[in-house]
């Protein structure tokens, strides 16, 4: 196996792998939970990476998970980060050359531990919108993607107390024509 180091990295919890610079090799995003970070593997026609990045997610953000999509439609991956220590998603818009802009965080409510997101268009309106699983509120909160490209809090819906929130999924499960949420729930051993 090759090992690569992850510089000042404390813990390293969730990864990604995507093609952040359009250069055909896969990429690799890893965020740290201990450390508060995003690091950046640029992939090699070798089969090797090099680090070339390092982002802050937040003084005690303590990230959990790592999502790749390409957000606002600019043919670039963007990383989406759940942080559960600063109570908000984080996204970092790629620039298509493997670097990123500054992390733009969106709220989930005070409290509310975000542990996972998914995606979908949950009103129809052609734009990727976001739900996240809240560990702290035993709740789901639904993210609507705006015209503007930012993302807005607009509901919440409680899983049970105490249901402790863990993973989502979506899909149309009663075949009506809408998306459907499900969750997993740790503590109350429940979906």
């Amino acid at each position: 196996p090759q090992i690569y180091p992850i510089p000042n990295a404390l813990n390293p919890y969730s990864i990604v792998v995507s093609n952040f610079n359009n250069d055909n090799y896969l990429d690799i995003a890893v965020a740290s939970i201990n450390s508060n970070d995003l690091a950046i593997f640029l992939g090699q026609n070798n089969g090797t990476f090099t680090l070339i990045a390092t982002y802050i997610t937040g003084n005690t953000s303590n990230p959990t998970m790592l999502s790749v999509r390409d957000l606002n439609n600019d043919n670039q991956m963007d990383i989406i980060v759940a942080n559960p220590g600063n109570d908000n998603i984080g996204i970092y818009y790629g620039y298509g050359n493997g670097s990123f802009a500054n992390m733009i965080a969106y709220p989930t409510g005070n409290g509310s531990d975000p542990r996972v997101m998914a995606f979908a268009d949950f009103n129809n309106d052609n734009l990727i919108d976001m739900v996240t699983v809240n560990a702290g509120t035993n709740t789901i909160g639904i993210l609507l993607r705006q015209n503007d490209g930012s993302f807005l809090l607009t509901n919440t819906f409680s899983t049970g107390v105490p249901s402790r929130p863990q993973a989502v999924t979506i899909d149309d499960f009663n075949n009506d024509g809408q998306l459907d949420i499900v969750v997993c729930n740790s503590q109350s051993s429940t979906i």
